[in-house]
């Protein structure tokens, strides 16, 4: 009876430190560009955006593993316009005439930046193959990346001709942004050990992010699509 409890004991010892050598967790953050696909305005550019938090995955073997984590995400978009282009054709002289020399329309704004950010917490959901082997190993992985949103917040920046400058920052509230929504990704590149339990990877991504809201003023939704292309890189200990 001793024999066959320090037998199951050994057994369920091990099990449990096999299971914990599959277990890799690690931080990732992941620099990219963020746009709309399809802008209601043309003049709309991509913006710098972030993604940064902590992961988990679960290897099965040298080459295949899944993973999950929690992280917190944003993507937006800016808009920029120089002063002269915002003004009319108001340059009356007074005499009948006109004199282009003659400031007119929004003469006080020399320039104006509006920028959109949409904030989130990110779950991700990935798998990924890598070659195995020593030294430096390429990966690829895809997944899905469900979003909670948090949070809009439009930064509004004037600077003007007289040298003075304005900022105001809010959030839209005639939108109701669905809570829960959808993002996918796919990635690929290259990791490498630092000493003996520390591995350290970066490849180039892209993600696609489904926009869905809806307006309250305008009574109609709003579906539209992101794109975020840029840099992961991370550490797995």
């Amino acid at each position: 009876m001793k024999n066959l409890l320090t037998l199951l004991i050994s057994c369920s010892l091990t099990l449990s430190l096999n299971a914990q050598n599959k277990f890799e967790m690690g931080v990732e953050y992941f620099l990219n560009a963020s746009w709309e696909l399809d802008p209601i305005v043309d003049a709309y550019k991509a913006k710098l955006s972030h993604t940064a938090g902590l992961k988990i995955d679960y290897r099965f073997n040298e080459h295949w593993a899944v993973g999950s984590g929690i992280a917190y995400a944003n993507f937006g978009l800016y808009y920029e316009q120089d002063g002269d282009d915002l003004r009319w054709g108001t340059q009356h002289d007074g005499q009948g005439g006109i004199d282009p020399s003659i400031p007119s329309g929004e003469k006080d704004i020399a320039y104006l930046q509006i920028r959109h950010v949409y904030h989130f917490i990110e779950i991700p959901l990935r798998v990924t193959y890598n070659t195995g082997g020593e030294g430096v190993r390429c990966y690829i992985a895809a997944g899905l990346a469900p979003r909670l949103f948090w949070v809009d917040k439009t930064k509004v920046e004037l600077d003007l001709y007289d040298g003075s400058s304005s900022g105001d920052i809010y959030s839209d509230e005639g939108y109701d942004y669905s809570r829960l929504q959808l993002s996918v990704f796919t990635t690929c590149g290259v990791e490498f050990n630092i000493g003996a339990h520390t591995t350290f990877y970066t490849g180039p991504r892209i993600q696609m992010h489904r926009f869905k809201g809806k307006s309250e003023t305008l009574n109609h939704s709003l579906t539209t699509d992101f794109m975020q292309l840029g840099l992961e890189m991370g550490v797995r200990f």
